[in-house]
């Protein structure tokens, strides 16, 4: 459509850029919805200023637009949201301000699309989950300020350095208060929302062990809580696997996702393992390497790390934040799948899969 508004009528009309001033051509002529949300990018692995492999945050080269971290990235979409609920939308009264019936996302994924990180990404990396679909914190926080229940989350991690004093944010729904605990210990209740979802903590300092946020309502009783736990020494590769409800088909076509991680001996999730001194750009090669062995009748389609160039196919991918995720094809032949993941210094991982045989009826399956 025309920025005039040339289009006469219509069952709804879609509209980009915010209050660019050309929506009010359509607000009269059938519903309108905003259809890009937010457009800064950032990458999924790069936590916040203070975590470790990338301690300083995202690093911009010469050709990247945005400077955020997974943490600035959330926060910034969390403000977009709540302005738009408050001023945007038809529910305002004021027709001056209002305009929209809906309010769409234009990047669920992380994609290869037209990305304005190209000093850094291969990916556009707008959205709320990775290319890969492994969540960014922006994704719980969505879900937070789309459920109708009281809903809670806290956004990025608590396995800091020794020492580390931050900010914390925490995005909640449906709370008359918010709390934060620290090993049981209140960092004070808040009871006003920045941005409609957001609460934050200034100078919280880090403590291993526990960080708790509760959300209570208007009577003062408990309505939903978010615990982080700190991890402990990096100690093995993990692999846990996803197939479709009826497992593997050995029909070419199906696949097997596995999600690789880096645990401690626990089994929890390591999220900032990797050298501890300050990185000078923002390659993945700062985390650690994962290196993979296939066997049987599967096909390796690999993964991706969105900041290395042709690092899809190939036998060996660099975790982010902690985690990544590879994928198997299956053949026509059914039969054990074994995958082995191993990087230097851990405790390797394997495990196994078995495709089933398919029904071929005159060539079809």
């Amino acid at each position: 459509m025309s920025d005039t508004g040339g289009i006469p009528y219509s069952d709804w009309f879609g509209t980009m850029l915010g209050n660019s001033g050309y929506q009010d051509a359509y607000r009269d002529k059938g519903p309108e919805l905003e259809e890009e949300d937010y457009r800064d990018e950032a990458m999924r692995g790069i936590w916040d200023d203070y975590s470790p492999p990338h301690v300083g945050g995202f690093i911009p080269g010469a050709t990247d637009t945005y400077n955020e971290t997974s943490e600035s990235f959330d926060t910034g979409q969390i403000a977009r949201l709540n302005t738009w609920l408050i001023t945007d939308t038809i529910r305002n009264t004021s027709a001056s301000t209002s305009k929209y019936s809906g309010y769409g996302s234009i990047y669920f994924s992380d994609a290869d699309a037209d990305g304005r990180e190209q000093s850094s990404c291969v990916c556009r990396v707008s959205g709320k989950v990775d290319a890969n679909r492994i969540p960014k914190e922006a994704y719980y926080s969505f879900r937070v300020a789309g459920n109708t229940q009281p809903d809670i989350h806290i956004i990025g991690h608590w396995t800091y350095p020794a020492g580390t004093t931050k900010t914390m944010y925490v995005v909640a729904n449906n709370v008359s208060s918010v709390d934060l605990l620290v090993n049981g210990k209140s960092q004070g209740k808040v009871t006003k929302a920045t941005n409609g979802y957001q609460y934050s903590w200034a100078s919280v300092a880090f403590a291993s062990g526990t960080i708790q946020a509760i959300g209570y309502d208007a009577s003062g009783k408990q309505v939903c809580q978010h615990t982080l736990t700190t991890a402990g020494a990096a100690a093995a590769v993990k692999l846990t696997k996803t197939v479709g409800p009826n497992g593997l088909q050995a029909n070419g076509a199906d696949f097997v996702m596995y999600d690789v991680e880096v645990v401690d001996a626990s089994g929890l999730r390591v999220p900032t393992y990797g050298p501890t001194t300050k990185p000078t750009d923002n390659q993945p090669i700062n985390e650690p390497k994962i290196t993979f062995t296939v066997t049987g009748p599967g096909t390796w389609r690999g993964g991706v790390n969105e900041a290395m160039l042709n690092s899809t196919n190939n036998l060996y991918l660099y975790t982010e934040g902690g985690i990544n995720r590879v994928f198997i094809r299956s053949q026509m032949t059914a039969g054990d799948i074994t995958l082995t993941a191993s990087s230097p210094g851990l405790t390797s991982a394997t495990d196994t899969v078995t495709s089933k045989a398919v029904n071929v009826v005159n060539g079809l399956l």
